[in-house]
């Protein structure tokens, strides 16, 4: 039978010697990474199939009533963008100990969470890799993935969920860079949007908020402040947060916001203009001294969302087939007014094209293609220079000159 047959239903017990035999006895070349509360080890079946194994550390001191309680939290998530539980183990065994210099036979209780195998590691990873540092609609989906999770946990749940030690490192990425949140060894239940006081400080250095430091305050306003400093360390890099304060809050945005239009220069950067700036700004207001002018989870979600609808940014991997590229220049839609163009034959069409939200637009594309050429595959399109005029809802108006053929510069 597969570890993975009860992947979609409630998670299930898992026998520790099975756990050890998929782990090799959990061996150090199987150690996946470690924390305060335990330590990770990849499992693969034998049929190839592979998952997380956390390894709850003794020093917890739970008693079973309290691990059923922390177990039962985390099997009740379901959402895309929280790491599923998968199983668990809580056996009893005997170990002979020494103790006080005499060897006794005592009984030792291990506890272990199973999780669904993340392929790519941690955000901590990729934000450390400077080969992913031009991709912006990827970060743009790791920021867009975990707010939408953390809205679940904190507006979706009755009572709430607080995480209390969001941190790339807890945030895995899967075989499609969908970010999904994990560790919630910190994780603890709270009845209604209030804030709780507890006198040991808990989280991680840099991402704990101002108010829980001086206080031990905690509430959904924590995990904000935390995604605030994830956010700026994905579009600022390790040093980000440091750099923001040493200057001013517009001095920041438009550092950050420079960089990132240099970086995707060799896009139509007006599309992702707002969006990048938008980021920045709701950063910079998760990580707000005073809680009270933080934004709730749900605010964050609702911002982004505006930034794709103002920006019109399509998937082009989920648009349907168009007409063939030796008649077409780049999509203009009907939006846009194009000024500039080379004096040729402008021909129009309507297609129906569908955004990363799996919004379906029809749309309007006005192609150029030279008369004298034709339609064969020999044939090489008019390559014009586009400059775009774009009028945004905030009143901005942006002008853009583009190659029309970007892997082919002029």
């Amino acid at each position: 039978m597969s570890i993975m047959d009860n992947v979609t239903g409630p998670p299930k017990a898992m026998p520790l010697h099975l756990l050890e035999e998929i782990t090799d006895g959990f061996s150090e070349g199987r150690k996946l990474g470690g924390g305060t509360y335990g330590d990770v080890y990849l499992g693969v079946h034998k049929d190839g199939e592979k998952i997380a194994v956390k390894v709850l550390k003794n020093a917890l001191n739970l008693d079973d009533k309290q691990f059923e309680k922390e177990y039962h939290n985390i099997a009740s998530l379901h959402h895309k963008n929280i790491v599923r539980l998968i199983g668990y183990c809580n056996e009893t065994q005997r170990e002979f100990i020494t103790h006080d210099e005499r060897t006794v036979l005592a009984e030792k209780t291990k506890r272990m969470l199973c999780f669904e195998y993340m392929h790519n590691g941690s955000l901590d990873k990729f934000i450390s890799d400077e080969s992913n540092g031009h991709n912006w609609l990827t970060r743009y989906a790791i920021i867009k993935g975990i707010s939408e999770g953390l809205e679940y946990l904190h507006e979706k749940l009755n009572p709430p969920m607080y995480h209390l030690d969001l941190k790339p490192a807890n945030v895995l990425l899967d075989e499609n860079m969908s970010p999904k949140i994990a560790d919630f060894g910190l994780s603890r239940l709270v009845g209604g949007d209030k804030t709780h006081f507890t006198e040991n400080r808990i989280g991680t250095h840099g991402y704990i908020p101002p108010e829980h430091i001086d206080a031990g305050a905690i509430s959904t306003k924590s995990d904000v402040y935390s995604f605030g400093v994830v956010i700026i360390k994905i579009m600022a890099g390790r040093d980000g947060y440091l750099r923001s304060a040493e200057m001013s809050s517009q001095q920041f945005i438009n550092l950050v916001h420079t960089d990132w239009m240099n970086r995707i220069r060799a896009t139509p950067v007006g599309m992702y203009s707002i969006q990048v700036r938008r980021c920045i700004e709701i950063a910079l207001s998760c990580v707000e001294t005073d809680r009270d002018k933080r934004p709730s989870i749900g605010l964050v979600v609702t911002g982004l969302n505006k930034t794709e609808s103002r920006s019109h940014v399509l998937d082009p991997l989920r648009s349907q087939p168009s007409l063939p590229t030796s008649q077409l220049c780049p999509c203009i839609t009907t939006d846009h007014k194009m000024l500039d163009i080379l004096k040729e034959k402008l021909i129009s069409y309507q297609l129906r094209i569908t955004d990363s939200r799996s919004m379906e637009h029809l749309v309007t594309i006005t192609t150029a293609c030279d008369p004298e050429v034709g339609t064969t595959s020999k044939s090489e399109p008019v390559r014009p220079r586009i400059k775009i005029i774009r009028d945004y809802e905030e009143g901005l108006r942006m002008t853009i000159s583009m190659d029309a053929h970007s892997t082919k510069p002029w």
